[in-house]
């Protein structure tokens, strides 16, 4: 159910087992504060539940709420005695009509009206015959009077009050001070004597009797104030002012009409005092309140930087692990960079060098001051000619350029140049290694020179069929005596398998491939058998296959002599 609902002017709900009332109640006054407070614990089932807000609190209505969990500001409605009647709003919006007596109402016939019940007119008959009376709560505020207890009561300028003190007439009020005292020390009934006062401009004589309230369904505090009135004749005249024209009496007399007038004046100054102290007392609860509040905030702000200096060392410790791991990395490429003996040097967008090893001094002219300097204006010994263009052609396409350049000494270096890719992906610069070939080069060229003699030798030799094969026994060479042997030229074999010099019972029976096998496996295969000529004759010759191998296995040559 959802309702719009004013809880300074409506009537308050009932059988409610929670209110929630967050960050409203530090918008409004004390006063209306316990006003909302008591609307609220009526609403409530007795052990009900209040829920505010982090700055509110109602620990200055124990009566009312007694607190479950005051961190969070949760309370719990007390078991009070109720009267039944709900508080009354604090500003009314609604105002009960009650419809003219027309002259048809007052004739109805008498058994079509309603009865009287019998406790109704007790309630009358008391309240026209007993004395006048009010009812007054701890605070001695009139709570309840009668209809006749308006003759002793009085309503002074200023700002309006319920207090009895302020109301009773200001005959009344000493003695009425005194004897409340008495009574809420003694918790017994007092009475005062007969006072004189002016009521309606007539003499009276009243005495005050005040009975503390016993009755455990009024609930404690309460008290009930009768006034009884004496108009006998007699008793106003021995109770009205001394005519004596003794000087002395009258003297006397003046002097206490003197000090009744100055202990009323201490008495006003003294309330006024108290009213001061009250004020100062609220205006003191009110910046304790405040300060509260505040601490509560530091509270909360310190928990929210205690999180906050937790996940600060988080992240620190993450950070330092990072740093370890960083510098343990930046340990490891120094070690590398000092130990390798591979000429690397690193330059950024600009060719500007940013690291460089050892091994690189021996190719450029690089000092340790060159850090920061542009690597094109270093000198170098390398026979490289395009050395500035394949820089540029590195950056533009971003892939990486090898050349086989020259060097110092004779020397020979792949020249490797590399984009420099950071973790994310992006071009920094340049990475320009040199890697030495020499030992290659040699090799390359003593087997280059072997092979232009071993083809110079194969080729000049006709007694003798010279054939070279790949793995999987195609020709990749055939010399002149494999010519006048078989009668195939070295067109018409390259790129053939060699199985077709074979005859067909032996390719059946897989002669090559198991010649092939044991070239292979034990490095040598002998045979003298018949072979095939290209017009289909045969020729019976010997022959040995051997395996080639250039530091790993890259074929086959086969020698053949005709024994025919």
């Amino acid at each position: 159910l959802f309702a719009n609902h004013n809880v300074l002017r409506d009537p308050p709900f009932s059988r409610l087992h929670l209110i929630c009332c967050r960050n409203l109640l530090i918008y409004l006054s004390r006063d209306i504060q316990k006003h909302v407070f008591e609307m609220m614990h009526y609403a409530l089932y007795p052990g009900g539940y209040l829920f505010l807000g982090s700055a509110e609190a109602a620990d200055t209505i124990p009566e009312l709420f007694v607190p479950v969990d005051k961190k969070h500001r949760i309370y719990q409605a007390t078991q009070v005695k109720r009267t039944g009647i709900a508080p009354q709003p604090v500003f009314g919006a609604h105002r009960l009509t009650v419809p003219p007596i027309t002259a048809a109402s007052t004739t109805k016939p008498r058994q079509e009206r309603r009865k009287t019940p019998p406790q109704q007119i007790h309630q009358r008959l008391l309240e026209k015959y007993a004395p006048p009376s009010v009812m007054l709560n701890q605070n001695n505020d009139v709570v309840y009077a009668t209809k006749g207890a308006g003759r002793f009561l009085h309503l002074p300028g200023g700002e309006p009050s319920q207090n009895i003190l302020t109301l009773a007439h200001p005959d009344l009020q000493l003695e009425l001070r005194a004897a409340l005292f008495e009574a809420s020390q003694s918790h017994q009934s007092v009475q005062t004597r007969y006072l004189p006062v002016q009521l309606n401009d007539k003499p009276s004589l009243v005495r005050m009797v005040i009975n503390p309230g016993q009755d455990e369904d009024a609930g404690s505090g309460m008290t009930l104030l009768v006034f009884e009135e004496n108009t006998d004749a007699a008793d106003l005249e021995l109770a009205s002012p001394i005519t004596s024209d003794d000087k002395l009496t009258r003297q006397i007399s003046g002097e206490l009409v003197h000090t009744k007038e100055k202990l009323r004046s201490v008495i006003e100054e003294y309330e006024t005092s108290v009213e001061d102290l009250k004020s100062s007392n609220e205006e003191a609860h009110a910046v304790n309140e405040e300060l509260r509040s505040a601490l509560e905030e530091l509270e909360t702000s310190k928990e929210e930087l205690q999180s906050i200096n937790e996940e600060l060392l988080t992240v620190n410790a993450e950070l330092k692990s990072k740093i370890d791991e960083t510098s343990k990395a930046h340990d490891d490429l120094q070690n590398f960079i000092a130990t390798t003996d591979l000429a690397t040097i690193f330059v950024d967008r600009g060719m500007h060098i940013k690291r460089y090893t050892k091994p690189a001094t021996k190719l450029f002219n690089l000092i340790s001051s060159d850090i920061g300097r542009p690597l094109l204006d270093i000198t170098h010994h390398l026979t490289y000619s395009g050395f500035q263009d394949d820089i540029r052609k590195v950056f533009d396409t971003l892939q990486p350029i090898e050349q086989e350049i020259r060097g110092p000494e004779n020397r020979w270096y792949i020249a490797r140049l590399m984009p420099y890719r950071t973790a994310e992906d992006h071009i920094e610069g340049l990475v320009l290694s040199f890697i030495d070939i020499s030992v290659r080069k040699a090799v390359e060229e003593k087997l280059f020179v072997s092979e232009q003699r071993m083809q110079l030798i194969a080729a000049s030799t006709k007694d003798y069929a010279i054939t070279t094969m790949d793995m999987d026994g195609l020709v990749t060479s055939w010399n002149r005596g494999a010519e006048r042997l078989f009668g195939y030229s070295e067109m018409d074999m390259v790129g053939q398998s060699a199985a077709k010099l074979f005859t067909p019972e032996d390719r059946t029976n897989g002669v090559f491939e198991e010649e092939l096998r044991q070239a292979r496996q034990e490095g040598r295969a002998e045979d003298d058998r018949w072979h095939l000529r290209s017009n289909g004759s045969r020729v019976y010759c010997s022959g040995i296959t051997s395996p080639l191998i250039d530091h790993e296995m890259r074929g086959y040559v086969k020698i053949a002599r005709d024994l025919t």
